[in-house]
């Protein structure tokens, strides 16, 4: 399994105090929100083996059993946490969480899917900074 789908609860807390910083650049579809609503081809458990490790539901993605909105305290008045989702043709979904603390950026972090045959997704998560490229996508298959 590649590095960039080893992504559990404490990988995505590190991400949220390490202050990384973003997404593709490029990404210009989307909403800032506190929202979430990933796209109906990838809902459903997704993982190797018999190990989850990501769930997407109607309004939530899940990341080794652990809420996104947990991970980064959506829905908790004053924190300053948005989303912003991409939605690309149907088979391309990025969310960027961005969480502000007194107006500054303190952590930022992308996670990209993009659809497969419907046994598989291809998954890659931006933890340093820089752009994802095509080669930091990893196949996830489907357990459900």
């Amino acid at each position: 399994m590649k590095k960039g789908i080893k992504i559990s609860m404490v990988a995505a807390v590190m991400v949220a105090l390490m202050g990384i910083s973003g997404c593709k650049k490029d990404s210009t579809v989307g909403t800032g929100s506190s929202k979430l609503s990933p796209p109906s081809w990838i809902h459903g458990s997704w993982g190797e083996g018999s190990i989850e490790i990501y769930k997407f539901t109607s309004n939530d993605v899940f990341f080794g059993g652990v809420s996104l909105k947990t991970i980064w305290g959506i829905g908790v008045g004053g924190t300053g946490t948005t989303l912003k989702e991409t939605k690309n043709t149907g088979s391309l979904y990025e969310i960027t969480v961005t969480a502000k603390v007194m107006g500054k950026e303190m952590a930022s972090a992308c996670y990209s899917f993009r659809k497969g045959d419907g046994t598989y997704i291809e998954a890659a998560a931006d933890e340093s900074g820089a752009t994802i490229r095509d080669s930091d996508y990893s196949i996830v298959h489907k357990m459900n």
